[in-house]
């Protein structure tokens, strides 16, 4: 907006028809004008009156005579002196952040009124009074928000369209009873509102208060009103061009502060921290969270920072508390929802008692999407007050969910590769040992304590197959205070259904929750006597046998299980049938070098007499016994 603009503004409102007015009835507690046609919005035609009147209103007589002419033009050589002072002003006083405020001086002391006003609206039609100049008598009404469902529902098309109301007295003149307690609130007697418009369409509205007495406006002052809200539309959008502009420079300021932030996170954890902590600045709200989801479907908050003395959400358990899991992925994981005030959202009773729970009135939800599944929310919540969220904060807020997005899938990578190498280097240790050991019992007590520290989980055990597709565990390392399987029998184990592919080497089933992953009623129920929540099942094989299973076991919480952690158990799991089939074969040949030893001691040498019929009894004796001892080895 520039002082050319302004010019051409003026010289329009001064060279416009000034018309006769047509009034059917005069003075009036209230009055409505209407333009003369939708696009002609600057035309001062009024064809409504106010229906409720009094004939003691205002005194205008609007005939021919010379009398009313030379009337008619004193008040058209004030009016114009008023527009051009108040212009000049405006020139000189453009680029001048009380420029709005010496304005509404202007135009307060030439209507001689008690309050001037500039209500400027949001994209939902509620507003803020962002200008003003009052008396020292009354109260201020700078600041204030006004969300009125009435003025969305019925006034704001009637004012987009030029519409112009004057209320002489606001108790005589058909309001709301809600309207009028926000007028008493500023000791409002009586007002005038006319809009401020541009080609954009409704800006806000030049408002006039006057709060001594009511008073009947004329309809002079009226249209002089009206042409001092065109110079306030122009000085508005120019406000409103400089804000754009510095919300612009502040957006890509902000974008990038937070991609820096992203960027600089080497975890999870380190990039959830920093991003709630920076967000709550940058925004400033009460609270910034992330919530993930989890594997029963629900989720839970895994990073949060709030501002001091409300309650905190982290590690809260949200599925009821939240519920918008369903509402994002109907939305095909995109978009944000804003909610200005949860009580006028259309939000149930149930999760509206919950958000209450937390202090929240207003909230931003954000969706995350990591290697193109939905895995959580970004979400910021207001608690002292509603908060209308202004277009670029919404568009910043899911610009940063998208960043986290990315930053998850890189933090990802790295964190596989770094895991891969540590699991690389534990499956390395973890075989040395095995080949170490050469009796069953050590190898299977020697795999289950290894798996259960580098899983960091509460259960590693052996099911030992046998042939009536039954199990027993054979081997357990449990967290104290868990109920022991050691030695405990299942009729129906994992495999019973599937025997062939876990007959397969580097097969390998990850159950993230018993309930909910095709389990058997019985499997289940197995299971659940020892407080499983969630399994990993690897098959041990000997010579392409299946020998047992591998099954670490989750009962603290579910566990959704990682590739790399599959790859690492599937790998360690063909190690240790590796190592029984080398203990099996250490058995073998500590039975043959046994079996030779007995053959040296029975034999006899070419000095000795051959063996009498009573001798060679103890020699076959001899020879059967062992050889029972290795087919019971082999028979395990």
């Amino acid at each position: 907006m520039s002082e050319l603009l302004l010019t051409r503004t003026l010289s329009f409102v001064f060279s416009s028809n000034r018309e006769i007015f047509e009034v059917d009835e005069m003075e009036a507690n209230s009055f409505d004008f209407a333009p003369k046609t939708a696009t002609d919005k600057y035309s001062l035609t009024y064809r409504n009156i106010y229906r409720n009147f009094r004939r003691s209103s205002i005194d205008i007589d609007i005939s021919n005579s010379c009398g009313a002419s030379r009337s008619r033009k004193q008040t058209y050589l004030r009016d114009r002196e008023i527009l051009n002072k108040i212009l000049s002003l405006a020139i000189q006083s453009l680029n001048r952040e009380d420029c709005l405020d010496n304005l509404l001086l202007e135009i307060r002391q030439a209507i001689q009124t008690d309050r001037v006003l500039v209500y400027s609206f949001d994209r939902n039609w509620s507003g803020t009074i962002v200008a003003e100049s009052v008396t020292a008598q009354f109260p201020n009404a700078i600041g204030c928000r006004i969300d009125d469902p009435c003025f969305r529902e019925d006034y704001a098309r009637q004012y987009s369209d030029g519409r112009i109301r004057a209320i002489a007295n606001i108790y005589a003149a058909d309001l709301t009873e809600c309207h009028i307690k926000t007028l008493e609130q500023l000791a409002v007697k009586a007002s005038l509102v006319v809009p401020i418009t541009s080609d954009n369409g409704l800006l806000g509205l030049l408002i006039a208060h006057h709060c001594n007495a009511p008073r009947h406006w004329q309809i002079e002052e009226v249209e002089l009103f009206k042409q001092l809200a065109t110079i306030v539309s122009s000085i508005l959008q120019h406000k409103i061009s400089q804000q754009e502009r510095q919300s612009a420079v502040e957006y890509a300021q902000r974008l990038k502060q937070m991609t820096q932030v992203v960027q600089q996170a080497h975890s999870s954890s380190d990039l959830f921290n920093a991003v709630t902590t920076t967000m709550r600045q940058i925004f400033q709200a009460d609270r910034v969270l992330v919530y993930r989801f989890v594997t029963d479907g629900s989720g839970i908050v895994v990073a949060e920072s709030v501002a001091p003395g409300l309650p905190q959400t982290l590690n809260h358990p949200l599925d009821r508390f939240y519920g918008y899991e369903s509402e994002i992925q109907q939305s095909d994981r995109q978009g944000v929802r804003a909610i200005a005030n949860i009580h006028t959202a259309g939000l149930t009773i149930d999760r509206i008692d919950a958000l209450e729970q937390f202090a929240v009135k207003a909230q931003l939800v954000a969706p995350i999407v990591s290697n193109g599944k939905l895995v959580g929310s970004l979400i910021a919540h207001q608690c002292t007050a509603p908060r209308t969220w202004q277009p670029t904060e919404i568009d910043l807020f899911e610009q940063i969910a998208v960043q986290i997005g990315l930053a998850l899938d890189r933090v990802a990578l790295l964190e596989y590769r770094a895991t891969a190498a540590k699991q690389v280097q534990m499956r390395q240790q973890i075989a040395l040992r095995l080949r170490r050991s050469l009796v069953q019992s050590d190898i299977l007590t020697t795999v289950t304590d290894e798996l259960k520290s580098a899983l960091q989980t509460e259960r590693v055990v052996v099911y030992r197959c046998d042939r009536d597709r039954g199990s027993t565990v054979i081997a357990e390392s449990v967290t104290p205070g868990l109920p022991q399987a050691l030695n405990h029998r299942l009729d129906d184990p994992f495999w019973r259904n599937d025997r062939t592919a876990y007959e397969q080497i580097g097969y390998a089933r990850a159950v993230n929750n018993v309930y909910t992953d095709g389990l058997s009623d019985r499997c289940i129920h197995n299971l659940e006597r020892f407080a499983v929540k969630s399994s990993l099942i690897a098959p041990i094989l000997m010579q392409d046998e299946l020998f047992g299973l591998l099954v670490a076991h989750q009962c603290f919480g579910f566990r959704e299980w990682q590739q790399t952690e599959i790859d690492f158990y599937t790998q360690v799991a063909i190690d240790v049938g590796f190592a029984l089939e080398q203990a099996q074969l250490h058995g073998k040949l500590a039975q043959i070098a046994q079996i030779a030893m007995h053959l040296d001691g029975c034999i006899p040498t070419t000095a000795q007499q051959p063996p009498t019929a009573k001798s060679s009894s103890p020699q076959t004796n001899c020879f059967n016994s062992e050889d029972k001892e290795h087919d019971a080895t082999v028979a395990f």
